[in-house]
């Protein structure tokens, strides 16, 4: 891949010098040049730069003031400064406001590629670490334009300040973890981590070891002491899923955790103090656990400081369309897929599809029907294709009109007719003769779907 270097200079030989031993030296440096700081600026704007040279020495606005300013503008840019002078104290000056390097003229050349060598490959673990974490943000955020959706963002904004309890509902896929998440982000808890536990994926026996601790001796494998999920959440979040799981045992000493903010730690009596806030998630309705007796009223009533229900997908498919397109934009940065779209007629499908494990199942089908996709364009024959290789019959469709379903096979039929088109170089007679039909019907039909 190209790399896009920056040269900033007042000197012309110099920057015609410079270019032309950079790109011989390397034909994936491309280099351009300024030289003045007002052209470097009005390049920068207009450009996406992986390293720039600046020199220090300018006519108008000097480099130090530049590398202030771009240091807060463009952070992730490493910037290497050149100067005519030899002075410690100006190289010290540049690398305490952020410069990489910092290279006396006449420039050495070996020191310059080394040096830019290095910025090179700075700049893309920046990048790459600025990805990462725009893509973790995009993965938490909660997609839809719904009502119910709108409500929840709200709720979130309103009590994630605060230290209230939190007791998320809804089926298995609604998003309980993501919601959490949100909560914590928000908080005055986000610099620390959250820490989240399934409490249905842990034996009973183990359990209270994993939220508590446990001292050496204390059972047979105790081998030495362990900190458990509460304690090691100290002054952050703690997230517990699937609550209505926990043993009735282990509830007592959570609501006592809660109420009292101590824990013990197995085979100990002495009381450590914790500041946790808490998040629970359940797709049990507790109510009825706590008629059965599986479930404790007095923790129920603690843990519900506050209860966000979130709904099925089924209950807001305007959202599935946005949903669709976050999953795909997703997956596409993931995967290094440029240009990625999808047809309108897919969103449209997927609206009629049931979608019995929510948010969780439409965000796999898509990463899947993108996978299967043998081009960056997605359309129905795609997704029809996805269905069949699913067994069609796990996804039932609703009730739709029938103009619906016309426009679904109008839509097969257009992706069919143009890409046999464009198969045969868009010539009609070539077209007419592999679809075997008379090329007056075929123009007809290229007219109708504008493909000419």
């Amino acid at each position: 891949m190209c790399k896009k270097i920056l040269v900033i200079d007042d000197d012309e030989d110099f920057l015609v010098t410079i270019k032309k031993f950079l790109t011989e030296y390397n034909p994936d440096w491309s280099v351009d040049i300024a030289n003045s700081s007002y052209k470097g600026e009005n390049l920068i704007r207009t450009n996406n730069y992986d390293t720039i040279l600046l020199d220090i020495k300018m006519e108008g606005e000097d480099g130090v003031s530049l590398l202030e300013k771009f240091k807060i503008e463009i952070p992730t840019i490493p910037i290497i400064m050149v100067s005519g002078q030899s002075s410690i104290t100006i190289a010290i000056d540049c690398i305490q406001k952020g410069a990489l390097d910092y290279i006396e003229k006449p420039v050495d050349k070996n020191r310059l590629v080394i040096s830019l060598t290095k910025a090179l490959s700075l700049r893309q673990v920046l990048q790459d670490s600025k990805d990462y974490k725009d893509i973790i943000s995009k993965e938490l955020e909660i997609v839809g334009v719904s009502d119910s959706i709108k409500r929840i963002k709200e709720l979130i904004s309103a009590i994630a300040p605060t230290d209230i309890p939190v007791l998320i509902t809804g089926e298995s896929g609604t998003g309980k973890e993501i919601v959490a998440k949100a909560i914590h982000q928000l908080s005055k808890r986000k610099d620390n981590k959250m820490l989240a536990l399934n409490c249905s994926a842990i034996a009973d026996g183990l359990i209270d070891s994993e939220l508590f601790g446990h001292e050496k001796g204390a059972f047979t494998g105790a081998l030495s002491n362990k900190i458990g999920f509460i304690e090691s959440a100290n002054n952050s979040t703690i997230f517990l899923d699937e609550i209505g799981d926990m043993k009735l045992e282990t509830q007592a000493k959570l609501l006592r955790a809660i109420e009292n903010k101590e824990i013990f730690r197995v085979g100990s009596t002495k009381e450590i103090k914790v500041d946790v806030r808490f998040i629970t998630a359940t797709n049990k309705n507790l109510k009825d656990l706590i008629r059965q007796g599986k479930f404790r009223e007095d923790l129920y009533h603690r843990i519900k400081g506050f209860e966000i229900n979130l709904p099925p997908l089924r209950e807001r498919k305007e959202d599935i369309p946005l949903l669709t397109k976050h999953f795909a934009d997703l997956y596409a940065r993931k995967n290094n897929i440029e240009n990625l779209t999808i047809d309108e007629s897919v969103y449209k499908y997927l609206q009629t599809l049931d979608w019995n494990g929510n948010v969780r199942e439409l965000k796999h089908f898509v990463e899947n029907l993108i996978s299967l996709s043998s081009k960056d364009k997605v359309g129905i024959v795609d997704l029809l294709k996805m269905l069949e290789f699913n067994n069609k019959s796990n996804y039932k469709i609703n009730n739709q009109s029938i103009n619906f379903y016309k426009e679904m096979i109008k839509n097969i039929e257009k992706e069919f007719y143009l890409s046999v088109y464009t198969r045969n170089d868009m010539n009609i007679k070539k077209t007419a003769e592999e679809l075997g039909i008379d090329r007056s019907n075929l123009y007809r039909k290229l007219k109708e779907y504008q493909i000419i």
